[in-house]
């Protein structure tokens, strides 16, 4: 994979940010708790697609992103267990940024590097679960809604505001 250089103030999540980084997913979505030993396992599974943006040292948002299957969203707040070895999807499980810290283009601009950082590993597509009624956000930047019944039903513990997207990367 070739090296790319990280967008501005972000940089890879290490194990000691993990329950900061917790903490600040608490904060920015109180509707989908995550207990932290379930965050803790999305980091110790797959490192490098988990990010923080710390301007200054301090940690004002994160991603959490690792290899998954098509429409097979994780429940939230429950285990992975392992990621799966036909993975033909680049999951984002969560960016959070703290309120603060919004509207200033750092999710975008690590959207935009995201892109390119799944691609290099081979992926065709990013996924992920919409909900806090961002479905538009995702929609502008190329995201599509996949609906099935079984995505409804897996879909269930985000509440009824819950979307499963897909994006074609185009330079794969």
């Amino acid at each position: 994979m070739q090296q790319l250089s990280f967008p501005t103030d972000w940089r890879p999540m290490t194990a000691s940010d993990v329950d900061q980084a917790c903490m600040l997913g608490d904060v920015v979505h109180p509707a989908y708790p995550e207990r932290t030993e379930i965050f803790a396992e999305k980091f110790m599974l797959y490192p490098k697609g988990c990010f923080v943006l710390a301007p200054e040292g301090i940690i004002v948002g994160y991603v959490q992103s690792y290899p998954a299957r098509s429409a097979q969203p994780q429940e939230l707040d429950s285990s992975l267990g392992q990621l799966p070895a036909d993975a033909d999807t680049y999951y984002i499980h969560d960016i959070a940024i703290a309120p603060s810290w919004r509207r200033r283009g750092k999710a975008i601009e690590f959207l935009n590097w995201l892109e390119v950082f799944a691609s290099c590993q081979g992926f065709h597509t990013l996924s992920l679960t919409a909900v806090n009624r961002s479905r538009s956000f995702w929609e502008r930047r190329g995201f599509s809604v996949l609906e099935t019944d079984m995505l409804r039903e897996r879909l269930h513990s985000y509440g009824e505001d819950a979307f499963y997207m897909v994006k074609e990367l185009s330079f794969s």
